[in-house]
């Protein structure tokens, strides 16, 4: 073996500590690149969040849905709403994120939802917490096409992981993700990333999270857990977990950095599990809904007023005219070197 150089051994443990292996490449990459620096006119969006469900096994203390201050029905999405929406992207080869505001593998069809995509060659993400997969689901995640997938923690051990995930495991989900890691093999796909958040955690503990998961991940990133928006009064959790919530919420401190350009209503749509459209992906109480794929197209809800006048609002950056984009942060940016090329990742 060559000995390397001073500048390639810099990059390479540049990139060991951004947690990326050098082998492979997300294939969203891309996609990520195009909606974080472009001001808009797309004629089409090169990326759709899907919500198969916002239905969950968990009752995290961070998330709107498992705090209960998500308000909306619950429900899974029909083969109607979804043929609908490949249907409308036929003709397009765009990125689809199986993700949003639920446990997409709570799903019975997603199998089949990924293969249907993926044969008309669309690019395939999902976001999972790990905790319902087994070695057969592995098996059909990988074969059913899907280019990335994210694990997503909290925490950076055991003990901050259960605090903020109440219901899971910790230990699960590292081996779900050991094996996901085994089963893909020699293979390119899918690309695996590890995505954590931290409230108090020291540097060191996050170096050790890192340095145990790094042999089994493609990406890790680590942002900071977001608590401020959470109203701790109107969740749906006990004693116990507000008083914990409450702890953790004024143990919270961050600088508040805008994104430089706002990838959302650009670039994206998300649909939720009944077909409505909302101009972002975080907008878990449809505070930004401008439309229906039920009663209309995408590329017809994509065009229309409503957005055009969230675009106009964004380019002139006056977030504070649209109430959710007045509580929005770039939180991934501020751990420095841990932030991931991509703010929409």
């Amino acid at each position: 073996m060559c000995p390397q150089n001073s500048k390639q051994k810099s990059d390479m443990e540049e990139k060991k500590t951004a947690g990326m292996t050098e082998s492979r490449k997300n294939p969203f990459n891309k996609i990520y690149a195009q909606l974080n620096d472009n001001d808009g006119d797309f004629r089409f969006p090169v990326c759709i969040d899907m919500e198969l469900t916002n239905n969950c096994n968990l009752h995290r203390l961070f998330c709107p849905t498992g705090t209960g201050v998500s308000v909306r029905n619950k429900g899974f999405m029909t083969d109607e709403v979804f043929n609908k929406i490949i249907n409308d992207i036929k003709e397009e080869k765009i990125g689809l994120r199986f993700s949003r505001w639920g446990e997409p593998t709570l799903h019975p069809k997603i199998i089949n939802f990924l293969k249907m995509a993926k044969k008309d060659g669309h690019l395939l993400h999902l976001n999972t917490n790990g905790q319902l997969l087994n070695e057969p689901f592995i098996e059909d995640l990988i074969n059913s096409g899907l280019d990335s997938i994210k694990f997503s923690f909290q925490g950076a051990d055991e003990k901050s992981y259960q605090e903020m995930r109440q219901d899971s495991c910790f230990k699960k989900l590292i081996e779900n993700i050991k094996r996901m890691h085994e089963t893909r093999g020699e293979q390119m796909l899918p690309y695996i990333h590890i995505s954590t958040t931290t409230t108090y955690e020291t540097d060191d503990e996050i170096k050790r999270f890192k340095d145990e998961i790094f042999p089994y991940s493609d990406l890790i990133t680590v942002g900071k857990t977001k608590l401020e928006h959470i109203e701790i009064e109107k969740t749906k959790l006990n004693k116990s977990q507000k008083e914990l919530l409450t702890e953790l919420k004024n143990k919270e401190s961050r600088a508040k950095e805008r994104l430089k350009k706002c990838p959302e209503v650009f670039g994206k749509v998300s649909i939720d599990w009944d077909g409505q459209i909302t101009a972002c992906c975080s907008d878990y109480n449809r505070e930004m809904i401008i439309g229906d794929i039920k009663e209309d197209s995408i590329y017809n809800i994509f065009h229309n007023d409503i957005v055009n006048k969230y675009r106009e609002i964004l380019r002139k950056k006056e977030f504070e005219k649209i109430p959710h984009c007045s509580r929005c942060f770039d939180l991934m940016s501020i751990q420095g070197k841990n932030k991931i090329v991509g703010t929409v990742a």
